[in-house]
């Protein structure tokens, strides 16, 4: 991992995306305990934390990934030029990729998705509920994506792969590129 490319491409934006997700990810399930009323067992912890803990290794490497690739962008897919692009440069542009790359890339949507779900409902609720709860989440998830996704202009949801705004590092692994899928140019 290049330390020197994250630190040169690390915006506020980032940061702030960075720090939302190590503390919402860690709060959330003994705040819904302790405040929210719901019976977390301790399977329940372990399985949302274990989930969590595989998917910030997975953030990890593929950051490190972006980072140790600098040279040769056309290695890279999507997922992880988004992720690098969401913890890193941060901003409202980030989340519209991560939702456009959910509803491009089942495997995305159902990771997040996944997350979603692992949060526990508590232990006394009745099967129907904890399935409604489940298409609850799912529902909400698509709406929001819907919404951040829209030409509010023409109302038509936009699923078509923006182009990536350029990075002022020259160590950047997207600096003067004008498309996701391009190369560097040559100086």
């Amino acid at each position: 991992m290049r330390f020197e490319v994250i630190i040169t491409d690390m915006t506020l934006f980032g940061m702030i995306n960075t720090l939302l997700y190590i503390f919402i990810s860690l709060l959330i399930l003994p705040l819904a305990h302790k405040y929210g009323n719901i019976k977390v067992t301790k399977l329940q912890y372990i399985i949302y934390y274990a989930w969590f803990i595989i998917t910030t290794l997975f953030c990890v490497y593929t950051i490190s990934k972006v980072t140790d690739n600098i040279s040769n962008r056309d290695d890279e897919d999507d997922m992880s030029k988004v992720t690098y692009n969401w913890f890193i440069k941060g901003g409202y542009n980030s989340y519209k990729d991560v939702f456009l790359l959910s509803e491009i890339e089942p495997l995305w949507e159902y990771g997040l998705l996944l997350s979603l779900i692992v949060i526990p409902m508590g232990k006394n609720t009745k099967l129907k509920h904890k399935i409604s709860a489940i298409l609850y989440k799912i529902a909400i998830f698509h709406v929001v994506a819907s919404f951040m996704l829209i030409d509010w202009e023409s109302f038509n949801v936009n699923y078509k792969w923006r182009n990536i705004p350029k990075h002022s590092s020259n160590l950047s692994p997207v600096h003067n590129t004008k498309k996701w899928d391009s190369k560097p140019e040559k100086k």
